[in-house]
């Protein structure tokens, strides 16, 4: 019973650091969805050792701003893309430092899609550790000739 409460546990918590780091992101996006302005920008760079990046500056507000996204999502793939290349993104015009490189509609659908279904696949490695614990004991009980607690 302790393993499937630690399981449990640990499950939970992974739930919980889970919706606190990926829901900031789907929250912001949700921001951008209602609030932002789009764009076009131009790339800076591309770092293909950490996701395929794509570094890109826009000018509002009178001043550049830059970020970091990935490509697609209304832009090209990011074999496609070159330094220069003007790319969509979107920003808060009270805080252009807030952005996000393409269609933020296409971008939050995609990454609250993947959100719920990470959830989904946590809820049920949860599920088979209590199931698979809880019949190793049951079978270790009996065997030893004595009566589940």
């Amino acid at each position: 019973m302790r393993r499937v409460l630690v399981a449990a546990m640990a499950g939970f918590m992974s739930l919980l650091v889970m919706n606190a780091t990926l829901g900031g992101v789907i929250r912001e996006y949700q921001t951008l969805e209602r609030r932002g302005l789009q764009t076009r920008g131009w790339v800076t760079g591309k770092d293909p050792d950490q996701h395929e990046s794509v570094h890109y500056a826009f000018r509002a507000g009178g001043g550049v701003y830059e970020g970091v996204g990935r490509a697609g999502f209304g832009n090209p793939r990011f074999h496609r893309l070159s330094i220069g290349d003007s790319v969509l993104l979107t920003y808060l015009p009270e805080d252009p430092g807030v952005s996000q490189l393409g269609d933020i509609h296409q971008l939050a659908g995609e990454e609250a899609g993947q959100f719920q279904g990470a959830r989904i696949v946590a809820a049920l490695a949860i599920f088979v550790i209590a199931f698979r614990s809880q019949g190793r004991r049951s079978r270790s009980v009996a065997d030893a000739g004595g009566t589940p607690a």
